[in-house]
Protein backbone atom coordinates (compact mmCIF):
# COMPACT_ATOMS: atom_id res chain seq x y z
CA UNK A 1 0.00 0.00 0.00
CA UNK A 2 3.01 2.08 0.74
CA UNK A 3 4.52 1.95 -2.47
CA UNK A 4 1.34 2.37 -4.09
CA UNK A 5 0.65 5.66 -3.01
CA UNK A 6 5.01 6.69 -3.30
CA UNK A 7 4.23 5.92 -6.86
CA UNK A 8 1.01 7.58 -7.31
CA UNK A 9 2.00 10.77 -5.61
CA UNK A 10 5.14 10.66 -7.76
CA UNK A 11 3.12 10.60 -11.04
CA UNK A 12 0.61 13.18 -10.10
CA UNK A 13 3.89 15.25 -8.91
CA UNK A 14 5.43 14.83 -12.00
CA UNK A 15 2.18 15.45 -14.32
CA UNK A 16 1.33 18.81 -12.40
CA UNK A 17 5.18 19.97 -12.61
CA UNK A 18 5.46 19.06 -16.48
CA UNK A 19 1.98 21.06 -17.12
CA UNK A 20 3.62 24.20 -15.20
CA UNK A 21 6.61 23.94 -17.07
CA UNK A 22 4.88 24.06 -20.25
CA UNK A 23 2.63 27.14 -18.78
CA UNK A 24 6.02 28.64 -17.90
CA UNK A 25 7.49 27.91 -21.79
CA UNK A 26 4.51 28.99 -23.34
CA UNK A 27 4.74 32.37 -21.59
CA UNK A 28 9.17 32.26 -20.24
CA UNK A 29 9.22 35.88 -18.01
CA UNK A 30 13.04 36.35 -19.49
CA UNK A 31 11.74 36.93 -23.03
CA UNK A 32 10.70 40.22 -21.91
CA UNK A 33 13.48 42.70 -20.47
CA UNK A 34 13.79 42.29 -17.22
CA UNK A 35 13.54 45.55 -14.84
CA UNK A 36 16.23 46.92 -13.14
CA UNK A 37 14.27 48.33 -10.64
CA UNK A 38 12.76 44.93 -9.69
CA UNK A 39 13.22 43.78 -6.30
CA UNK A 40 13.21 39.97 -6.03
CA UNK A 41 11.35 38.58 -2.81
CA UNK A 42 13.58 35.61 -0.89
CA UNK A 43 12.05 32.33 -1.83
CA UNK A 44 9.12 31.24 0.46
CA UNK A 45 9.75 28.82 3.17
CA UNK A 46 8.41 25.59 2.68
CA UNK A 47 4.85 25.16 3.91
CA UNK A 48 4.13 23.01 7.06
CA UNK A 49 2.43 20.06 7.80
CA UNK A 50 -1.50 20.54 6.63
CA UNK A 51 -4.56 18.56 8.43
CA UNK A 52 -5.37 16.05 5.91
CA UNK A 53 -8.86 17.84 5.05
CA UNK A 54 -6.70 19.92 3.83
CA UNK A 55 -4.62 18.40 1.37
CA UNK A 56 -7.27 18.98 -1.48
CA UNK A 57 -7.33 21.69 -4.69
CA UNK A 58 -4.94 22.43 -7.26
CA UNK A 59 -1.91 22.09 -4.86
CA UNK A 60 -2.27 18.96 -3.55
CA UNK A 61 0.35 16.97 -5.73
CA UNK A 62 3.08 19.95 -4.59
CA UNK A 63 2.42 19.87 -1.02
CA UNK A 64 2.24 15.72 -1.23
CA UNK A 65 6.30 16.04 -2.20
CA UNK A 66 6.97 19.07 -0.05
CA UNK A 67 5.92 18.49 3.56
CA UNK A 68 5.19 14.98 5.73
CA UNK A 69 2.04 13.65 5.36
CA UNK A 70 -0.12 14.02 8.92
CA UNK A 71 0.16 11.44 11.13
CA UNK A 72 -3.61 9.78 10.35
CA UNK A 73 -2.10 9.49 7.37
CA UNK A 74 -1.29 5.79 6.33
CA UNK A 75 2.33 6.32 5.15
CA UNK A 76 4.88 8.87 4.93
CA UNK A 77 5.69 10.47 1.98
CA UNK A 78 9.10 10.83 0.38
CA UNK A 79 10.71 14.60 1.07
CA UNK A 80 12.06 15.62 -2.34
CA UNK A 81 12.80 18.71 -4.31
CA UNK A 82 9.65 18.12 -6.99
CA UNK A 83 10.79 19.82 -10.47
CA UNK A 84 8.58 22.95 -10.14
CA UNK A 85 10.82 23.94 -7.32
CA UNK A 86 14.09 23.52 -9.42
CA UNK A 87 12.41 25.52 -12.21
CA UNK A 88 11.35 28.35 -9.56
CA UNK A 89 14.83 28.47 -7.80
CA UNK A 90 16.68 28.67 -11.14
CA UNK A 91 14.46 31.30 -12.91
CA UNK A 92 14.56 33.12 -9.78
CA UNK A 93 18.53 33.15 -9.62
CA UNK A 94 18.39 34.13 -13.51
CA UNK A 95 16.32 36.90 -13.59
CA UNK A 96 18.74 38.49 -10.30
CA UNK A 97 21.42 37.80 -12.49
CA UNK A 98 20.17 39.26 -15.24
CA UNK A 99 19.10 42.51 -13.23
CA UNK A 100 22.79 42.53 -11.62
CA UNK A 101 24.50 42.59 -15.28
CA UNK A 102 22.30 45.02 -16.37
CA UNK A 103 22.84 47.08 -13.55
CA UNK A 104 26.55 46.83 -13.73
CA UNK A 105 26.68 47.82 -17.63
CA UNK A 106 24.81 51.16 -17.20
CA UNK A 107 26.89 51.79 -14.39
CA UNK A 108 30.16 51.63 -16.32
CA UNK A 109 28.44 53.87 -18.56
CA UNK A 110 27.73 51.46 -21.38
CA UNK A 111 23.88 52.61 -22.20
CA UNK A 112 21.62 50.96 -24.78
CA UNK A 113 23.71 47.81 -23.45
CA UNK A 114 21.01 46.28 -21.30
CA UNK A 115 21.10 42.22 -21.64
CA UNK A 116 18.57 39.41 -21.30
CA UNK A 117 18.81 35.36 -21.57
CA UNK A 118 18.54 33.72 -25.17
CA UNK A 119 18.23 29.61 -24.84
CA UNK A 120 20.49 27.85 -26.74
CA UNK A 121 18.04 24.92 -26.96
CA UNK A 122 14.85 26.51 -27.63
CA UNK A 123 11.80 26.88 -25.55
CA UNK A 124 10.00 24.85 -28.62
CA UNK A 125 12.12 21.58 -27.59
CA UNK A 126 11.09 21.81 -24.04
CA UNK A 127 7.71 21.26 -24.95
CA UNK A 128 7.96 19.04 -28.35
CA UNK A 129 8.60 15.61 -28.90
CA UNK A 130 11.81 15.69 -26.66
CA UNK A 131 10.47 16.94 -23.55
CA UNK A 132 10.16 14.09 -21.48
CA UNK A 133 13.87 12.87 -23.07
CA UNK A 134 15.13 16.55 -21.78
CA UNK A 135 13.14 16.73 -18.19
CA UNK A 136 12.92 13.46 -17.32
CA UNK A 137 15.65 11.51 -18.36
CA UNK A 138 18.30 14.13 -18.60
CA UNK A 139 16.44 16.07 -15.63
CA UNK A 140 17.55 19.05 -17.10
CA UNK A 141 15.71 22.08 -17.32
CA UNK A 142 15.68 25.39 -19.55
CA UNK A 143 17.19 27.85 -17.00
CA UNK A 144 20.61 28.48 -15.99
CA UNK A 145 23.87 29.59 -17.80
CA UNK A 146 23.90 26.06 -19.19
CA UNK A 147 21.30 27.01 -21.66
CA UNK A 148 21.49 30.63 -21.83
CA UNK A 149 23.24 32.97 -23.21
CA UNK A 150 23.28 36.87 -22.18
CA UNK A 151 22.47 38.78 -25.46
CA UNK A 152 21.88 42.93 -25.72
CA UNK A 153 18.13 43.40 -26.45
CA UNK A 154 19.26 46.98 -28.30
CA UNK A 155 21.34 47.00 -31.81
CA UNK A 156 22.99 49.74 -30.43
CA UNK A 157 23.92 47.84 -27.57
CA UNK A 158 24.71 44.96 -29.68
CA UNK A 159 27.55 46.91 -31.66
CA UNK A 160 29.11 48.26 -28.41
CA UNK A 161 29.39 45.11 -26.40
CA UNK A 162 30.50 43.59 -29.78
CA UNK A 163 28.39 40.90 -30.69
CA UNK A 164 25.10 40.05 -32.21
CA UNK A 165 21.80 41.52 -31.04
CA UNK A 166 19.17 39.01 -29.41
CA UNK A 167 16.46 37.41 -31.71
CA UNK A 168 13.80 38.70 -29.77
CA UNK A 169 11.67 35.66 -31.32
CA UNK A 170 11.76 32.46 -31.77
CA UNK A 171 13.39 31.06 -34.76
CA UNK A 172 11.61 27.45 -36.45
CA UNK A 173 15.15 27.09 -38.16
CA UNK A 174 16.59 26.54 -34.77
CA UNK A 175 14.63 24.83 -33.10
CA UNK A 176 14.49 22.46 -35.81
CA UNK A 177 18.89 22.08 -35.51
CA UNK A 178 17.60 21.63 -32.00
CA UNK A 179 15.15 18.47 -32.10
CA UNK A 180 17.88 16.79 -34.63
CA UNK A 181 20.62 17.05 -31.95
CA UNK A 182 19.08 16.56 -28.73
CA UNK A 183 17.48 13.21 -31.49
CA UNK A 184 20.87 12.11 -31.84
CA UNK A 185 22.06 12.51 -28.20
CA UNK A 186 18.97 10.17 -27.20
CA UNK A 187 19.72 7.85 -30.05
CA UNK A 188 23.31 7.03 -28.79
CA UNK A 189 21.99 6.78 -25.11
CA UNK A 190 19.17 4.19 -26.56
CA UNK A 191 21.90 2.15 -28.07
CA UNK A 192 24.25 2.05 -25.29
CA UNK A 193 21.61 1.45 -22.78
CA UNK A 194 20.39 -1.39 -25.06
CA UNK A 195 23.96 -3.21 -24.71
CA UNK A 196 24.23 -2.63 -21.12
CA UNK A 197 21.37 -4.38 -20.83
CA UNK A 198 22.40 -7.18 -22.94
CA UNK A 199 25.42 -7.30 -20.69
CA UNK A 200 23.96 -7.56 -17.62
CA UNK A 201 21.15 -10.10 -18.26
CA UNK A 202 24.20 -12.44 -19.29
CA UNK A 203 26.01 -12.02 -15.97
CA UNK A 204 28.02 -8.75 -16.43
CA UNK A 205 28.09 -7.56 -12.85
CA UNK A 206 30.07 -3.90 -14.34
CA UNK A 207 27.57 -3.41 -16.72
CA UNK A 208 24.75 -1.92 -14.02
CA UNK A 209 26.97 1.16 -13.27
CA UNK A 210 27.62 1.39 -16.74
CA UNK A 211 23.65 2.19 -17.08
CA UNK A 212 24.08 5.54 -14.34
CA UNK A 213 27.40 6.15 -16.62
CA UNK A 214 26.13 6.26 -19.67
CA UNK A 215 23.38 8.46 -18.79
CA UNK A 216 25.98 11.34 -16.83
CA UNK A 217 27.52 10.88 -20.43
CA UNK A 218 24.37 11.82 -21.82
CA UNK A 219 23.88 14.63 -19.92
CA UNK A 220 27.48 16.14 -20.23
CA UNK A 221 27.25 15.57 -24.15
CA UNK A 222 23.73 17.62 -24.45
CA UNK A 223 25.51 20.13 -21.92
CA UNK A 224 28.23 20.22 -23.94
CA UNK A 225 26.82 20.65 -27.59
CA UNK A 226 24.76 23.59 -26.71
CA UNK A 227 27.55 26.08 -27.42
CA UNK A 228 28.10 24.46 -30.88
CA UNK A 229 24.14 24.98 -31.84
CA UNK A 230 24.16 28.72 -30.73
CA UNK A 231 27.15 29.30 -32.78
CA UNK A 232 25.32 28.28 -35.87
CA UNK A 233 22.63 30.30 -35.21
CA UNK A 234 24.79 33.28 -33.90
CA UNK A 235 28.21 32.80 -35.17
CA UNK A 236 31.05 31.89 -33.05
CA UNK A 237 32.29 34.88 -32.44
CA UNK A 238 29.16 36.08 -30.26
CA UNK A 239 29.13 33.09 -28.34
CA UNK A 240 32.46 32.85 -27.41
CA UNK A 241 31.85 37.02 -26.60
CA UNK A 242 28.83 36.91 -24.11
CA UNK A 243 30.41 33.26 -22.51
CA UNK A 244 32.85 35.30 -21.81
CA UNK A 245 31.88 38.19 -20.74
CA UNK A 246 28.79 36.79 -18.81
CA UNK A 247 28.79 33.37 -17.86
CA UNK A 248 32.09 33.37 -15.65
CA UNK A 249 30.22 34.42 -12.37
CA UNK A 250 27.06 33.89 -13.09
CA UNK A 251 24.49 31.72 -11.39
Amino acid sequence: MGNDMLSLFAKRNSSLAEARLAKLVANPVYQRPVPQSVALPAPPPPPPPEPVAEWQGENTDFLATMVQAPENAQDSLPQVAPLQVRIDLAREAEQKYVVEINDKLTKQGLTNCDVRPWAMIPYACWQGEHAQFLINTLELIPMGPWNNLLLPIDPRGAVILSMKPHPMEADPAHAGLADQMIASVAAALSAEQAKLVVAVQTGDPSAAAGLAQALTAARARLVSLAPALAAQVLGEPTVRRSIGMFRASGP
